[in-house]
C-alpha cells in the first residue's frame, strides 16, 4: 500500500513537469531556423552570444567574398553592405532587448532569429518606419505561410 502510494505521489509530482519541459522541437524552428519560441527560451547571456555569433557570421562571410575579389569598387560594396548588417554603437544588450520586443508581437513568431536581428539593426540604425513596414510586411510573408 506504501510503495503505490509513494509511486502515485511521485508519478503526479512528475509527469507534468516533464510534460511541460518537453518542448516541441518543431515549434522552436521554422523551416530549420531557430525562431520566436527558441529565443524566449534563451536567457540573457545566450540571447547576446547567439546574436554575437550572427554578426561574427556576417564578417567572415564578407572576409571570405573580400579575399576572393580584386575589384576596388567591389571591395567598398561589401564593406558597405557589412556595416549595413553591423550594430556599431550598440551593445548586444540592447539588440537582445529590441529582438524581444519584435518577438513580442505574436505575429512575428515563426521569423527566423537571424531576421529578428536584421530587422533591429535596420530599426536601431535609423530606417525609415516605411522601409521597416515593408521589410516586415515581407518576413511575415515569407515565414508565416
Amino acid at each position: 500500500m506504501k510503495t503505490t502510494t509513494v509511486f502515485v505521489f511521485l508519478a503526479l509530482a512528475f509527469v507534468p513537469s516533464l510534460l511541460l519541459s518537453q518542448d516541441d522541437p518543431d515549434l522552436l524552428k521554422t523551416r530549420g531556423w531557430g525562431n520566436g519560441r527558441y529565443w524566449e527560451k534563451l536567457d540573457q547571456d545566450a540571447k547576446i552570444q547567439h546574436l554575437y555569433g550572427i554578426e561574427a557570421g556576417i564578417f567572415l562571410y564578407a572576409e571570405e567574398l573580400s579575399a576572393r575579389t580584386k575589384s576596388e569598387s567591389e571591395l567598398n560594396r561589401i564593406q558597405a553592405q557589412t556595416n549595413e548588417l553591423s550594430v556599431a554603437g550598440f551593445k548586444f544588450s540592447d539588440v537582445a532587448q529590441q529582438v524581444d520586443s519584435f518577438f513580442a508581437d505574436r505575429a512575428n513568431i515563426r521569423i527566423p532569429v537571424a531576421y529578428a536581428y536584421l530587422y533591429s539593426v535596420k530599426r536601431m540604425s535609423g530606417d525609415t518606419p516605411e522601409n521597416l513596414e515593408r521589410y516586415l510586411a515581407s518576413l511575415r510573408r515569407i515565414w508565416n505561410k
